[in-house]
């Protein structure tokens, strides 16, 4: 445009305009074309002379001699090449489609989260937290009672343990109920097939909760019985000290001496009768008798006892729906195994192995 008017003084003037519209990619405010008057843009567009520029934007109109027009053009071109402003463009619609694809997925798992998570769902949020509630308070209840500095003979002390057994075989769970004796039609009956599915879904947590609460249950109460045992060990007398009471000698050790009263001090935990007759020494309760692994049975036992949720038939409304007067296949199986859970349990099994060692010690 520049030579254009410089070689063609005769011209006068030029009217210039923008050639691609503002709201296009390839607007710039120096991509301008030679236009007629009738087609340039009244309220933004220029007058290009020998002398000046003139540019004529709504009310304002703004004058640069034509070298000086030229030479920020020049800068401005430069300014292009430059990495910040040849990319921007590129760098804004990327900006722009990351924040928009990271909007819809925050969206998507936003409602994903609200349909699927069920301590999102009001219906279903109390009942769970109840449920982690008497978890909580069950994890606290141990299965064996055992009372510092008490001696008991071993019938007692399996009175004790099968009453507290007794005490917490008392599981709660949480019962839901489902009206289905009004008459529905195929949409409402496709509705509470996924109800129905969702229903499963939060029985089988709950079912997870409670295996995980009573297996946590059985090893807290045998770890507590094992250390029971450890600490009593630790009051064995020495050899030394056993083999001076079979002399009749009193030691003159004085560690043996604080030893000795330190262990007197110390109440046992079982008696034990020793029956002395003319042919032989037997003990009462004897050796056979004195099985305290029986207990540990107990405690796997009791809550073996207890059925999951899902094979429970009251919750077959759920897990096998009438839908369309059919009964749906259940497809849930019957929910974790404790069984198989305590059997793969290693360190429940050590501390197993370890109370015999202490019974056989």
């Amino acid at each position: 445009i520049v030579q254009t008017i410089r070689y063609n003084p005769h011209l006068g003037f030029l009217y210039v305009t923008s050639a691609e519209p503002k709201s296009s990619i390839k607007f710039d405010s120096y991509n301008l074309k030679i236009a007629t008057f009738d087609n340039i843009n009244k309220s933004d567009y220029y007058t290009v002379s020998t002398h000046a520029v003139m540019h004529y934007y709504g009310s304002e109109v703004d004058c640069l001699p034509l070298e000086r027009w030229e030479q920020e053009y020049q800068y401005h071109r430069k300014l292009l090449r430059i990495p910040v402003f040849a990319l921007f463009r590129k760098w804004k619609a990327f900006r722009v489609w990351c924040t928009n694809v990271r909007y819809k997925k925050i969206s998507k798992c936003r409602r994903s989260l609200q349909e699927h998570l069920f301590i999102l769902n009001e219906s279903l949020r109390p009942a769970l937290i109840d449920i982690k509630e008497m978890c909580y308070h069950i994890s606290d209840m141990p299965l064996c009672r055992i009372e510092k500095d008490h001696t008991y003979t071993l019938k007692e002390f399996q009175s004790a343990q099968y009453k507290q057994l007794e005490e917490v075989r008392e599981i709660c769970v949480c019962v839901f109920l489902y009206d289905s004796s009004q008459k529905m039609s195929y949409t409402q009956q496709a509705n509470k097939s996924y109800h129905c599915r969702r229903l499963t879904c939060f029985i089988r947590l709950a079912d997870y909760l409670i295996v995980n609460t009573t297996h946590m249950l059985v090893v807290n109460s045998i770890s507590k019985l094992l250390s029971v045992f450890q600490e009593h060990i630790t009051h064995t007398p020495s050899l030394t000290l056993i083999q001076s009471w079979a002399g009749g000698e009193t030691s003159l050790d004085p560690d043996v001496e604080v030893k000795q009263n330190v262990n007197t001090s110390h109440q046992p935990m079982f008696i034990t009768e020793l029956m002395l007759d003319t042919h032989s020494l037997s003990y009462q309760p004897s050796n056979d008798d004195f099985q305290v692994l029986e207990i540990t049975g107990r405690f796997e036992k009791t809550v073996l006892s207890l059925d999951t949720l899902l094979q429970d038939t009251f919750f077959d409304a759920f897990t096998q729906p009438i839908i369309n007067k059919k009964v749906e296949e259940k497809t849930c199986g019957d929910g974790p195994s404790l069984e198989e859970i305590l059997e793969d349990d290693v360190y429940l099994q050590d501390i197993i192995l370890n109370i015999k060692v202490f019974i056989l010690f």
